[in-house]
This record gives structure tokens, C-alpha cells and sequence, in this order.
């Protein structure tokens, strides 16, 4: 995993990411720039997310969840599923 990203400063102007509330804003920031590989893939757990964005803070797990269905319904992520 690399270990620094480049956060474009028109990111604040972006419509899709003013319509977030704080806390989806810095966990979208911390999806790229502390949980994703290079080609953007991470475990879709909340709780080991929760753990590497936040890791000085009391988030409850289901914010974290429901800030990745925000993204999800969005069309801005995609969540797999394991089918077995």
C-alpha cells in the first residue's frame, strides 16, 4: 500500500462531496488516503475501516456503514459480497 496520496484541492468544490455531512467528508478522504491499495480496493468491514480512519476516536461502526451505503447509493463506490 502506498503510503502518501495527493488530495486535489478542488475536491471542496465537488457537488458530490459538499453534499456529505463531516463525518462522511473525512471518511471519504481516509478511504484513499489511509484504507485503499493503489487500485482503490479495501475490505468492506466497518470496523477495520473505523480502525484505520479514526483510530483516536469513539465513531459508532454502524455511522462508518452508513456513510458507505451514502457512497455506495451514490454510485461512487462498490461493495462485493462473498458468495461461496
Amino acid at each position: 500500500m502506498a503510503e502518501k496520496r495527493i488530495i486535489n484541492a478542488s475536491i471542496w468544490q465537488d457537488d458530490f462531496f459538499g453534499s456529505l455531512n463531516f463525518l462522511q467528508r473525512l471518511l471519504w478522504i481516509g478511504l484513499f488516503s489511509r484504507a485503499a491499495d493503489d487500485q482503490g480496493r479495501l475490505l468492506d468491514n466497518p470496523i477495520v475501516i473505523r480502525s484505520m480512519i479514526f483510530p483516536y476516536d469513539n465513531i459508532p461502526t454502524s455511522d462508518v456503514d452508513a456513510a458507505l451505503a451514502v457512497y455506495e447509493r451514490e454510485g461512487k463506490i462498490i461493495r462485493y459480497t462473498y458468495v461461496s
